[in-house]
């Protein structure tokens, strides 16, 4: 089955960046993980790409806070705000723990809905998880803001577990 599924990629990968057959390819997957009895999900950079993408068992979508302008005149943008589960049915798939530095990539932004409040490492990851919680999601995949460290797999700092922890009530990811 993999040897399929990177045969319909390398397909997909040389019909061009412009995102012709993507739909398809992510349909495909998605079928095929699952007709052999597992679960699946497809981690969508936008909440937009719901409802344009496959998204497997379990939808999920990424949240930085960013715009990146538009491509093709549509827009490249997390809302200023993230939607309440009620409203996606999926779960926050990836949001970065740290406004101003991330494990490689761009997810070290801060939030417009948090107003200010997610700007410092020892208080973020507590606003955004608090603020996500209130919107109703139980499920959220943290981005570490540490890259190769040898005494923490989850590639995350001391002020970001301290600040998991304090929306945790103490229990930190180990």
């Amino acid at each position: 089955m993999l040897r399929s599924l990177e045969a319909d990629q390398t397909r997909w990968r040389s019909r061009g960046a412009d995102g012709c057959g993507v739909g398809d390819f992510l349909r495909l997957a998605v079928r095929r993980i699952e007709s052999a009895g597992f679960q699946s999900t497809v981690g969508h950079r936008f909440e937009s790409d719901l409802d344009h993408y496959a998204g497997g068992t379990f939808r999920q979508f990424h949240y930085y806070g960013v715009d990146y302008g538009t491509l093709a005149d549509e827009p490249l943008a997390d809302p200023d705000e993230v939607p309440r589960e009620s409203t996606t049915h999926a779960f926050v798939g990836e949001i970065g723990v740290n406004p101003g530095k991330d494990a490689g990539g761009d997810h070290g932004h801060t939030w417009p809905e948090l107003k200010g409040k997610d700007v410092m490492p020892k208080d973020c990851a507590y606003e955004r998880l608090k603020a996500l919680d209130a919107k109703g999601y139980r499920s959220v995949l943290l981005w570490g803001d540490m890259r190769g460290t040898a005494n923490d797999d989850l590639c995350l700092s001391r002020a970001s577990l301290e600040s998991i922890a304090k929306f945790t009530g103490g229990k930190v990811p180990m």
